[in-house]
């Protein structure tokens, strides 16, 4: 199973990130595919814990069960693609 399958069967992923200790956190949060891109949203913008550490090191893992995604958080400022995320 790939990460975009990951994203594609669910609403909900859970996100791994670090904080300043070194420690690992993971979050449930909501999260889209959209032209076959995963795209992930804090519900509760920058205040939410896991998006201040995301923001801070630019990286995540998401955890289904034993499979682990390592990735690389990018904002999106552009509209349009806000707008399609919002729709998904």
């Amino acid at each position: 199973m790939t990460a975009i399958d990951y994203f594609t069967r669910t609403d909900t992923v859970r996100i791994a990130t670090e904080r300043r200790d070194g420690g690992e956190v993971v979050t449930p949060i909501w999260a889209v595919v959209v032209d076959g891109v995963p795209y992930i949203r804090s519900a509760y913008g920058p205040e939410a814990k896991w998006y201040r550490r995301v923001q801070r090191t630019g990286d995540a893992t998401f955890v289904d069960g034993p499979d682990r995604y390592p990735v690389t958080i990018e904002n999106v400022d552009d509209e349009e693609t806000n707008a399609e995320v919002d729709e998904a």
